[in-house]
């Protein structure tokens, strides 16, 4: 009789606490962080529950993250070198540097108009382009301007005082009456040339004295 009574208790603490450890077994833990879902066992469907919900004994219970794909960041975008005026307006990028005997002394600038881009040297207090002089149909310097077509790929530019000559078509037969040199001096000029007609760029615009600076690539 002993023996029956001890084999009835085994049997009564059995059942109860089995369905506790199936139950304990399947529980999610509550963790909000995670999607919790019962998967079952026997056809395999899925049941999204909540962190604090448990699985039946015939589901398995599984977790995964809620953040769900990332979009790759892009990368930050490297500083460039760019030329700025006494007030901070920016004349352009830096695209090289001017050489002279001492090695790289001055900023090349990538200048972009409505209508035209070329280079221009800039120095603390001047721009410089890649020729000397412009010419004239008239005998004053004044009126349509032509500058040299000396066949290189870069825009032919004249820099005289404050105004850019930019060439800005092909190049033509004129007659010439006059040239104007960088240093402003003009002076008589007669005969026939093949030319680049040229447009003028004011760059008054920008005050000296400039200065490189960084800016942000977009």
């Amino acid at each position: 009789m002993k023996i029956l009574r001890r084999l009835m208790e085994l049997v009564i603490v059995l059942s109860v606490c089995l369905p506790v450890i199936a139950k304990n077994a399947d529980a999610h833990g509550g963790d909000a962080s995670l999607v919790h879902a019962c998967v079952g066992t026997v056809g395999g469907i899925v049941r999204v529950v909540g962190p604090t919900e448990n699985c039946t004994s015939s589901e398995t219970a599984r977790h995964w993250s809620i953040g769900g794909l990332t979009e790759p960041q892009s990368p930050r975008p490297a500083p460039v070198l760019a030329v700025y005026d006494a007030n901070n307006v920016r004349i352009g990028d830096v695209v090289g540097v001017a050489i002279n005997n001492e090695g790289p002394s001055r900023p090349v600038v990538w200048m972009i108009t409505d209508r035209v881009a070329f280079l221009l040297v800039v120095t603390r207090d001047k721009f410089i382009g890649n020729q000397t002089e412009a010419f004239f149909e008239s005998s004053n310097c004044s009126g349509a301007a032509y500058l040299s077509d000396s066949g290189e790929a870069l825009p032919a530019v004249a820099v005289i005082g404050m105004i850019a000559y930019v060439a800005d078509g092909p190049s033509t037969d004129i007659f010439f009456g006059s040239r104007l040199s960088n240093d402003g001096s003009c002076q008589l000029f007669g005969g026939p040339l093949n030319m680049l007609p040229a447009i003028q760029v004011d760059l008054s615009v920008y005050s000296p004295p400039f200065a490189i600076g960084v800016r942000r690539a977009r």
